[in-house]
Parts: structure tokens; C-alpha cells; sequence
């Protein structure tokens, strides 16, 4: 083809060149030609430029095979050709072979990434190297001799600090978000598993417990399905404001023994608020039995709201991005949501994907949360919403507590995903804040 480059034969260049392959058939990683360089030479040179460039001979690299010792000579692209009037060839250092005493190298080297061989390209630049240390002493003495400087800087890094943090304080973050209690050494900060027995399994259950005497109003957290988010972030927070925090596994879940099934969790949520009201329990984790607060994500938001709504001992509900399980498994049957039912149920205990659809569909009727408003009516509900598939029927519940005469009713969405992966602090703020609007400290 036809070079058509303003410095080809229009240039001066000798029409030799005029029979060339575009760059991009060949090797466009050869170090040292540029970005606005499309062609290279193919063909031996056999011409010499004129006077407007300078004369350049093509550069044969010769592999020697030691078997034959035959010369198999290869022409390795050197002229790169630019806008400009004399052109420029490729750096001599990326013309040598890419490997130490790789076939066809006509220099042994030792180590070609020494700097000694990188040769310099023709008429560059060679630049100073210059300490910045000294700028930042200067800078620092500076400081330390001029107060006005230093009330500058000083104000500079408030006002830093200050943006970085007007998020959370237009959210009035709660301290126990960001700072520990004090701590008590008579009755300090604590974790413990106790034995929960469900229906005669075992359930696995971890309890967080606050620092001082009490007694501590105590929440039932219960996580979704099949519960790869637990929230744990949400019960260090809450035990860092005064609160117990009780996690329990649904039979056959993450430890727990037994066969899991919706119907099992429900029953293993009253079991563990059955737990919690134990006078045994009370005395030994200082638990208030009048504060206890049931808060569940996805499934167990289903969870919490069928227990609250069948136990008027609850003294409040928080529903975080709540599957409702009747909603979805109503209707015709091919617009139900058995998607997650494969993944869930392979990382549970004695059930299957068809079994678990299968007790859903049977119970859709009874298991809509939506229904449940009326006996929630008179205790206040926290729903928290995200950008999920979920949303719908949350603002359905929090529009049915509403029409039920439930005045305690907070609403609130962030934009985000269903384990809210990037809103866990604000997660923490709101759930902290409805606690501390509703729910007053218990009398020591």
C-alpha cells in the first residue's frame, strides 16, 4: 500500500519506503515507537535518505543455530516514521533481545534491566532528580516560627475533618456508633453461647451482652436465608449503647442441629424469645423482660413480624428489608420467587429447594406480613428499606400500620443493596436512633 504520511516520499523520503505493513498486523508492544507511529518499515532499506533526514541502514539480527551454524538473518523494525522532518529511529536498547542470551542475541548480557543497558534515545532530554524533603522541612520550620501559619494550617485540618464527617452528623450519629463505653470491671462487656433447645435440637446461639449491672433491654436479632449476612455490626453497636443482643440459628442453619424449614423458624424465634423472658435468663444476662425488641433482615424480618404479631408481650419491631414470604408465593404459580431456594437450601440442614417452595406455597395465605399490621398497631415499628425486590412490600407494610392506626410507624430507605453493603453505618445510626427515640433506658 501507499504511505500517505506528510514525511513520506512527499517529504523527501525515498519511495523505498512507500511499500510498508500497518503497525497493527504486527508486534504494536515494540518499545519506542509512539502512539501516532502506524507504519514500519518491512523491507530492507536499499536507498539512502536525503539530506532532509539522516541515513539509516537496516539493522540485521543474526540467530545462530549451533547444530547447522546456519545465518538466518532477521530484520528487526527500527524506523519509526514521524511528522518530522528528520525522523527518529527506535532507542538502541529496545532492538537488544528480550531475554539474557536469548537465541538470535548478538550481545551476552547479564542482567539487561541494568540501567547500564538502557542506552539513551537520540537527542533526549536528561532531567534533574529533585529532593522534595527539604521543601517539607522548610514548611515545617515555617510553621514553627509563624503563628499565623499555624493557625491556618490548624484550620484547614478542622474544616478537613469537618467534611469528612457532616455526613454522619446530619444523621446525628450516636456515640456508641463510634466510641466504647467505659469499661466495668465488675460487670463488663461479654459474649457467650448459651444452650437453646428447640423442639429437643439444639440451637446454635451466640449472646452479646452489655457492660454494667442492668438491667438491659434486649434485642432478638434474626438473620435471613439462609443467613450469609448475620449483622453482626449491628450487635456490637447496640451493646456498645447499653443494649443485650441475643443471635440465634435456625434449626438445621450454620451449627444449629435439626432440619431447617420456615415452619421450624418460626417456631425457633418463639423459642428464643421463650428463652429470654426465663427468669433464669433474666438473672443470670441482666435482661429487662419488658424491653425486649424483636429486629430481623430479609427472612428474619418475616420472622420477627409473625412473632410480634402473635406475642403482644413484644415491646417492638424493626423489619429490615423484609421478605414477605405470602406475597411471594401467591398467585399464579409461575410468577412465585423460587430463584434463591436452589443456593439457600444446599447450606441447609434436612431440606431441599422443592420441599422449601412447597411449604411455602401451601402457607402463602397465612405467612403475609402485610396482614399482620393490625395486631402490630399499638408498638412502634422501624422498616427499613433498601433498593431491592423487596421494597414494594415493605412500603405496603408501613402503609398498612398506618391505615391501622399505628402512629410509631418510621419509614426509612436507603439507596443500596439487600445486605446494604455499602450503608452498614448508616444501617447502625438508624436502628440506634429509633432504639434510643423509643424505647427509654431501663430503670437501674
Amino acid at each position: 500500500m501507499e504511505c500517505s504520511r506528510p514525511n513520506s516520499v512527499s517529504n523527501g523520503l525515498p519511495a523505498a519506503v512507500a511499500s510498508i505493513d500497518p503497525i497493527c498486523t504486527r508486534n504494536t508492544a515494540i518499545f519506542g515507537l509512539t502512539a501516532t507511529c502506524e507504519i514500519t518499515v518491512s523491507v530492507s532499506m536499499t536507498a539512502i535518505q536525503s539530506a532532509a533526514g539522516a541515513a539509516r541502514q537496516p539493522m540485521l539480527r543474526v540467530r545462530s543455530r549451533r547444530n547447522s551454524k546456519i545465518a538466518t538473518p532477521q530484520i528487526t523494525p527500527i524506523q519509526c516514521i514521524r511528522v518530522n522532518e528528520n525522523p527518529t529511529i527506535a532507542p538502541a536498547w529496545s532492538r537488544l533481545a528480550s531475554t539474557a542470551n536469548a537465541p538470535g542475541a548478538t550481545t551476552k548480557l547479564k542482567k539487561i534491566s541494568l540501567p547500564s543497558h538502557m542506552l539513551k534515545p537520540r537527542n533526549s532530554i536528561a532531567r534533574r532528580t529533585i529532593d522534595i524533603m527539604p521543601l517539607y522541612t522548610k514548611r515545617l520550620e515555617l510553621l514553627q516560627d509563624n503563628p499565623v501559619l499555624k493557625i491556618i494550617s490548624s484550620l484547614s485540618l478542622f474544616l478537613l475533618l469537618f467534611l469528612n464527617f457532616a455526613p454522619v452528623c446530619a444523621q446525628q450519629a450516636p456515640a456508641a456508633i463510634y466510641v466504647d463505653p467505659p469499661p466495668d470491671k465488675e460487670f463488663p462487656a461479654a459474649m457467650e453461647a448459651p444452650n437453646v433447645i428447640s423442639h429437643g435440637s439444639r440451637i446454635n446461639a451466640v449472646f452479646f451482652l452489655a457492660s454494667a449491672k442492668g438491667p438491659h433491654p434486649t434485642i432478638l436479632l434474626m438473620h435471613g436465608f439462609p443467613g450469609n449476612e448475620k449483622n453482626q455490626d449491628l450487635a456490637y453497636a447496640a451493646r456498645r449503647a447499653g443494649w443485650n443482643v441475643f443471635m440465634p440459628h435456625y434449626r438445621g442453619s450454620w451449627g444449629s442441629d435439626g432440619k431447617f424449614s420456615f415452619s421450624n423458624a418460626i417456631e425457633d424465634t418463639q423459642i428464643a424469645v421463650e428463652f429470654l423472658r426465663d427468669p433464669a435468663s433474666v438473672q443470670k444476662y441482666h435482661i429487662d423482660p419488658r424491653k425486649i425488641v424483636l429486629v430481623g433482615h430479609s427472612m428474619g424480618g418475616f420472622m420477627v413480624a409473625y412473632v410480634t404479631a402473635h406475642d403482644s408481650a413484644i415491646a417492638g419491631l424493626a423489619m429490615i428489608s423484609a421478605w414477605n414470604i405470602g406475597e411471594a408465593m401467591s398467585g399464579p404459580k409461575e410468577t412465585h420467587r423460587v430463584d434463591t431456594f436452589p443456593a439457600a437450601s444446599v447450606r441447609l440442614a434436612g431440606t431441599t429447594a422443592a420441599g422449601l417452595q412447597q411449604e411455602a406455597e401451601d402457607n402463602a395465605l397465612r405467612w403475609n406480613y402485610v396482614d399482620y399490621a393490625p395486631a402490630i398497631k399499638d408498638r412502634p415499628v422501624l422498616i427499613l428499606e433498601s433498593d431491592d425486590r423487596n421494597k414494594m412490600q415493605n412500603h405496603a407494610m408501613a402503609e398498612a400500620l398506618g391505615k391501622a392506626g399505628n402512629a410509631r410507624v418510621t419509614e426509612i430507605h436507603l439507596e443500596t443493596d439487600h445486605t446494604y453493603s455499602d450503608h452498614r453505618i448508616a444501617l447502625q445510626v438508624a436502628i440506634l436512633n429509633w432504639l434510643q427515640a423509643n424505647f427509654q433506658p431501663s430503670a437501674k
